[in-house]
């Protein structure tokens, strides 16, 4: 299995792909009542993901404003993956299980709700 990864600004609270953006509380909605897994985070191959910390400029500001978040993410919480393995919500968490070694980590995997916006 391969997990895909997508753009998470938390900004604006939206998860977009190349077409699409999704208000992030439609996906909590969403994987609510869903029971999470178990997914192996050595499935994620984090250097086939660029990563830039907003859409606009990319700061110092940007950079420590997401070091805390990751420092901070709760991993009790599962990240949330859609039915074509991308990963919608849980970044930060993602970066802080593999700092910490941590092998596996919680997951829901959601049937995607109709996006909110269409980018192209």
């Amino acid at each position: 299995m391969i997990i895909k990864g997508g753009v998470m600004e938390h900004k604006f609270g939206t998860y977009e792909n190349e077409k699409f953006g999704w208000d992030v509380e439609k996906l909590f909605e969403a994987s609510k009542n869903i029971p999470s897994e178990e997914l192996n985070l050595e499935t994620i191959d984090l250097n086939q993901y660029d990563y830039q910390w907003s859409k606009s400029k990319n700061s110092m500001a940007d950079a420590l404003w997401h070091f805390e978040r990751i420092h901070n993410a709760n991993l009790t919480y599962p990240i949330i993956i859609n039915e074509e393995n991308e990963i919608m919500d849980g970044w930060h968490r993602i970066i802080k299980a593999k700092c910490l070694g941590i092998i596996k980590i919680k997951c829901v995997r959601i049937k995607m709700p109709d996006p909110d916006f269409c980018l192209i």
